[in-house]
């Protein structure tokens, strides 16, 4: 982007997750992990030569950022993706594969019924929404706009909402039915930052939104059947993780208001106080299906578990008990929403396995590496 006249010029026609600048060159993370380098000519701002694989398997974040650093001396450095997997999870910490595909998944969510979970993950033509059956372990594709992830169900279980930068190259959530090729957009703003969870009424959502308020941060808004938004909860801390309560009385979110994330659960309407749920550190709030529980991600012993509180919502919300379940080091976390979901009968979690972290990968003299690769091949 030219910053005096804020021209957009395209560089690469094919899905990039994320591009750098160093010694000549851009160097970039295709949606499939593979690493490139293209010479890049700093005055004529364009590609100078042919792009050359210099790596592959670049670990992706679960909000897809890639893992990798270059140093202004051609000195790069990249973590190397390890493998995911889905598995459900019950109270126990019992885990079992849903599915023996091992991807960069993220955000899964079970459908109402509990039969079938939407999730994203990125494939070599870009990131896209994906169904998962539990019968059949059996992967199906929704959506096909190359940068298409955090998946939520409609609460009839019918259609799913999900975000996207392809349209428009502006953050907008849409909906789409399975199947269907047909899609609907809900909202367009760039402040927007997450899905959002529908509200009973089926025409409203609760979103997370970037710097809405002058002086706030990270924010939870409503969006209307329009496409506006209002803030809910927006200040100078971070609000993230928000969760509607199943009857949409109660909304749970996590805030830096201490220091450190806390989960703090307030009534959606009015202006009622606050009620903190978590007591050393918390984050990714989840509610049980009736209601009566919250679970999140709490830390205890310098590791990290899933604690769940038991909850008294009526007449007025209180906790009556918290109990840590089991041990999440081993299960991909997310900002700013859960990278997990509580099945409907609350018996069970489907989340998203790591295999432990390797070494890191390192490639010195970047330059004269592509120099090499992109040399005339010797018969």
């Amino acid at each position: 982007m030219d910053l005096a006249s804020a021209r957009l010029t395209r560089l690469l026609e094919f899905p990039v997750v994320e591009a750098r600048y160093a010694a000549g060159l851009l160097v970039y993370v295709r949606a499939d992990g593979s690493l490139y380098a293209i010479p890049f000519d700093e005055k004529t701002r364009t590609p100078s030569g042919a792009p050359v694989q210099i790596g592959e398997n670049v670990s992706l974040t679960g909000s897809g950022i890639a893992q990798f650093a270059v140093a202004a001396n051609g000195t790069l450095v990249y973590t190397p993706a390890q493998p995911r997997q889905v598995m459900l999870v019950d109270r126990a910490g019992v885990a079992t594969p849903l599915s023996n595909e091992q991807r960069n998944f993220h955000m899964p969510r079970f459908s109402p019924d509990g039969r079938t979970i939407a999730l994203d993950f990125p494939s070599l033509d870009g990131r896209d929404v994906w169904t998962l059956d539990r019968s059949t372990s059996t992967l199906s594709r929704v959506t096909s706009d190359h940068d298409a992830h955090d998946p939520v169900w409609t609460r009839d279980g019918r259609e799913i909402y999900y975000t996207s930068f392809h349209q428009n190259n502006t953050f907008g959530i849409f909906r789409t039915r399975p199947g269907s090729g047909v899609t609907t957009q809900i909202a367009l703003d760039s402040r927007l930052s997450f899905t959002g969870v529908p509200l009973p009424d089926g025409k409203t959502l609760i979103a997370q939104a970037v710097d809405f308020l002058p002086g706030s941060r990270n924010d939870v808004v409503r969006i209307d059947s329009a496409g506006h938004l209002t803030a809910v909860v927006a200040g100078s801390y971070d609000e993230d993780y928000s969760e509607v309560s199943p009857d949409g009385r109660w909304l749970a979110y996590a805030s830096t208001l201490t220091g450190r994330f806390e989960v703090y659960v307030r009534a959606l309407e009015g202006d009622a106080d606050q009620i903190q749920v978590s007591t050393s550190g918390g984050s990714e709030p989840m509610w049980s299906h009736d209601g009566r529980e919250l679970f999140y991600r709490g830390t205890a012993n310098g590791h990290e578990q899933l604690v769940v509180a038991s909850v008294e919502p009526r007449p007025s919300f209180h906790v009556t008990s918290r109990r840590a379940l089991f041990s999440t080091d081993d299960y991909n976390s997310a900002q700013p929403h859960a990278n997990y979901d509580v099945s409907p009968d609350g018996k069970s979690f489907v989340m998203i396995h790591r295999a432990p972290t390797g070494r890191l990968t390192v490639i010195q003299n970047l330059p004269e590496l592509v120099r090499r690769l992109s040399g005339p091949k010797r018969t």
